[in-house]
């Protein structure tokens, strides 16, 4: 909502880097309700600038890794959305490493969330050479998860 009322040039150049610290805050619940967020302002903000990259993109990584299991939660409910709004390729190669992470991780939850979003990443970017590679032997040790 304060993205929508600066606009896009002004949120571009300057919220991305408050959004970034949110990200990184020292609680879990700042980190938890920004990694909530993360599509909505990169979708608003977009890619064309270097500033999502710069600024977001790394943070992300730490999301996947986070302490909090409930950061993990949130990141991971929203990881795939920012696959079909991510325009460069290699964007979409980093994105589908932290999905691979995630489906990977000790807590339930954070499997679940993945695991529902599955078609979203086959619809969208995965050649067959990654699903071979990847995404099978993922899919076939979440479905020995017990």
């Amino acid at each position: 909502q304060v993205c929508e009322a600066l606009g896009t040039k002004v949120a571009g150049e300057h919220m991305i880097s408050v959004f970034s610290t949110l990200l990184k805050d020292g609680e879990a619940e700042v980190r938890t309700a920004a990694a909530a967020n993360i599509v909505g302002v990169c979708s608003f903000v977009g890619f064309e600038g270097d500033a999502v990259m710069r600024e977001i993109f790394p943070a992300l990584k730490s999301l996947a890794i986070d302490p909090s299991q409930y950061v993990r939660v949130s990141f991971a409910k929203v990881v795939t959305d920012l696959v079909p709004i991510c325009e460069k390729e290699q964007n979409t190669a980093i994105l589908l490493g932290l999905f691979m992470q995630l489906s990977k991780d000790e807590n339930p939850d954070v499997r679940l969330s993945i695991i529902s979003k599955l078609a979203v990443i086959f619809q969208t970017s995965v050649s067959l050479q990654q699903l071979e590679k990847s995404f099978l032997p993922a899919i076939a040790t979440l479905a020995d998860d017990k």
